[in-house]
């Protein structure tokens, strides 16, 4: 017997979570959908995390959507994910920003149906930025989408990364400062 073929449709996410902040935050802020944003950024979490969702922000009195710590052997690393549907704007971006310095995260990670060139050009220059100097915010930039078999209830979320940090360029200025740190003792 031939298996039936056929291609994944495109669903509407206000389809799959009605709500961004009733229905996709809560969801987002389980261990499976966190593993799964993660994993597609490159991060290595292991099992040890802490997720806290709708979290109150030192001095500033708005909420985060997700914090999630990752608790390691001498260290913990904080990282600030702030969610939207629709398109990428510069008030989630610059608030994931406020949000990540106020709760001494490393890592930024802002979710929406897509984002527009300037975003993520302005990413990859924060970026660079940060591979400069040890103190820097890593950025990315996720695309969420949904998507089902044609007749099916099953729908099947990604996340599509499209600005991260360049890690080659991290590890070259990792190595140059501690060739340049070696040669002036």
């Amino acid at each position: 017997m031939t298996p039936k073929i056929s291609f994944l449709k495109s669903r509407d996410i206000r389809e799959v979570w009605k709500r961004e902040d009733k229905h996709f935050t809560p969801w987002l802020a389980n261990p499976e959908p966190i593993s799964m944003l993660l994993e597609a950024c490159g991060i290595e979490a292991g099992e040890n995390l802490t997720i806290e969702k709708e979290v109150k922000v030192p001095g500033v009195g708005r909420m985060l959507d997700v914090l999630v710590t990752i608790n390691g052997n001498e260290m913990s690393e904080k990282i600030a994910i702030e969610n939207q549907y629709s398109e990428g704007d510069h008030d989630h971006l610059t608030r994931a920003l406020a949000y990540a310095v106020g709760h001494k995260a490393r890592t930024i990670i802002v979710i929406a149906e897509s984002h527009r060139a300037e975003f993520i050009s302005v990413a990859n220059y924060l970026n660079a930025a940060a591979a400069a100097h040890d103190e820097g915010i890593s950025i990315f930039l996720v695309e969420v989408s949904a998507w089902s078999a044609e007749d099916a209830d099953h729908v099947f979320p990604t996340f599509e990364v499209v600005a991260r940090p360049d890690e080659w360029k991290t590890m070259v200025a990792d190595t140059q400062g501690t060739k340049q740190g070696s040669q002036q003792k």
